[in-house]
């Protein structure tokens, strides 16, 4: 939870020392750098605790640098395509943050394997200090631009792998592999890595969309809500994180009846939480814009107010999707992946022409609705054929 509150509190640094049209060129490379890297690191945490007996450290080793290094060619050559040459140098620093987070994927992978809950809080502490030092600089020593604001985080990143996460564990081993071993694990990663290409690209398509149809600074606007409502998101899930992992007992066991105590349980805490949330921000949600971003970002608190209702299906969505891993459901998860993409992409290219930044919440809230009713479904049908 550190480590996420940090993360909103450096976009909150960023919206309040720059220019809305400097935050949007970040916000928008960000955009493109993030599918392409999630999609890469095809999930690999999971991977190393479900077949880290499977394969060899080499072969993950190999993987971790191959992949890294397609997300970088693949980025940079979208990137050279679609951004101004004037903004390479924040390129490559955002490109380098986001591989710093396949980096820490692979080192917190070994971790949960070694059931090192420790190490894991232990490095996380430590990003979240790396994060915070450029805020610290900035707001008491000198005002960093974006780009140094971002190298010194980079700095910070690689200290905490090198010295922390890398020691704990040995991640790297040189021993020879065969390619028929390296092809076999991406083969397994790959539908990892497609379900997290395609969910990110679902909050990313309203950005795109908006880009598109000339509404550039609102790039900014947009991440900003999604990043404090996302922020709330994860606050949630971590309240009913504590009860999930007992689900796969209860579904090998075939215990039906607990089953469904338990998704009832989360979805309820889930529920009153958020309410709890939309209430807040229908009434202080203009004051918190003003308070943790900016007066410009806060004329948008109406648009804010819509879009915490579509908190609910996110958070709703969070327990029915870790109830379909638990079934081992990952196909029908991908295919629902790829339909919420598909209708985000749909919605995005109609209501942002009509509507704005209000059609881009509408996008995106709409396809998450019709994401959590149809894995909510699966998830129905997956309890009923647990026999």
């Amino acid at each position: 939870m550190l480590l996420f509150g940090m993360q909103f509190l450096g976009t909150s640094y960023l919206t309040k020392h720059f220019s809305l049209d400097e935050f949007s060129e970040y916000a928008l490379i960000l955009s493109i750098c993030s599918p392409v890297f999630l999609f890469f690191n095809m999930n690999i945490r999971v991977l190393i605790t479900t077949k880290g007996d499977e394969y060899s450290k080499s072969a993950f080793s190999l993987l971790r640098v191959v992949s890294l290094i397609l997300a970088f060619i693949v980025a940079s050559s979208i990137s050279y395509v679609v951004l101004d040459a004037r903004i390479y140098s924040l390129f490559i620093v955002l490109v380098l943050f986001r591989a710093f987070d396949g980096l820490f994927e692979w080192s917190y992978g070994y971790f949960l394997k070694a059931e090192a809950s420790k190490s894991i809080g232990m490095s996380q502490i430590y990003r979240s200090l790396a994060l915070g030092l450029p805020i610290l600089l900035g707001l008491f020593v000198f005002k960093p631009t974006i780009v140094e604001f971002f190298m010194i985080i980079l700095a910070g990143l690689a200290l905490v792998f090198l010295f922390f996460d890398r020691v704990q564990q040995s991640l790297v081993s040189y021993k020879w592999i065969s390619f028929t071993q390296f092809k076999s694990l991406a083969i397994v990663g790959l539908p990892l890595g497609l379900v997290a290409l395609f969910d990110s690209l679902s909050a990313q398509t309203p950005k795109y969309a908006l880009e598109y149809y000339n509404h550039s600074e609102l790039v900014g606007v947009f991440t900003s809500l999604f990043v404090f409502l996302q922020t709330m998101s994860y606050t949630g899930f971590a309240l009913v994180n504590s009860t999930l992992p007992s689900l796969s007992t209860y579904i090998q066991n075939k215990n039906k009846q607990a089953v469904s105590n338990l998704v009832k349980k989360s979805s309820i805490i889930m529920f009153l939480m958020t309410i709890g949330f939309i209430i807040g921000v229908y009434f202080l949600g203009g004051w918190v814009l003003r308070l943790v971003y900016t007066p410009e970002i806060a004329l948008h608190k109406d648009v804010f107010i819509i879009m915490s209702i579509f908190t609910l299906p996110m958070q709703l969505t969070a327990v029915y999707a870790y109830v379909l891993y638990g079934f081992g459901r990952f196909k029908t998860y991908l295919l629902i992946s790829l339909i919420t993409v598909i209708s985000c992409a749909i919605l995005s290219i109609y209501f942002v022409q009509q509507l704005s930044i209000l059609g881009a919440v509408l996008a995106f809230g709409f396809a998450m609705t019709l994401k959590c009713i149809i894995v909510w479904m699966s998830y129905l049908r997956a309890k009923r054929e647990l026999i």
